[in-house]
């Protein structure tokens, strides 16, 4: 059943269709099953924050929808072309926000360092750490 439509695979050609006119199901009504041990390919996953990026954009498995979704306004589910492969192709630092690029080129932090609400702590921390001494 799809949309309370009977469909079947045909043999033949191994395609799915309607059982009520044969006709072909559309490929808009398949999707790649997404899982939360399976992030998106190209997907930045920053280990100090426990955080997925991807394209300037955290990203977050909601296991109610069962979807890879982004922090966006409308909440956008990820489309599936980053789940093509069996298996998690890992994208760089590229994929973090602009304000952790900013972070990074301006007091030279690793690409790690991530704008939050303690980043002055972290930048304070950071510095103390590789001061040279006098």
């Amino acid at each position: 059943m799809l949309k309370n439509k009977a469909i079947y695979l045909d043999l033949k050609d191994h395609l799915w269709r309607y059982s009520i006119n044969k006709s072909l199901v559309s490929k808009s009504e398949f999707w790649i099953p997404q899982r939360d041990i399976r992030p998106p390919n190209k997907t930045y996953y920053q280990c100090t924050t426990g955080k997925y990026f991807l394209n300037g954009t955290n990203i977050w498995f909601d296991k109610e929808r069962k979807h890879w979704i982004g922090f966006t306004p409308d909440l956008a589910y990820i489309p599936n072309n980053y789940f093509k492969g069996p298996t998690w192709i890992e994208g760089g630092p590229e994929h973090l926000p602009p304000t952790s690029k900013l972070l990074q080129s301006r007091y030279g932090l690793p690409h790690y360092a991530y704008l939050t609400r303690r980043t002055s702590h972290f930048l304070y921390a950071y510095h103390i750490r590789h001061l040279p001494y006098a």
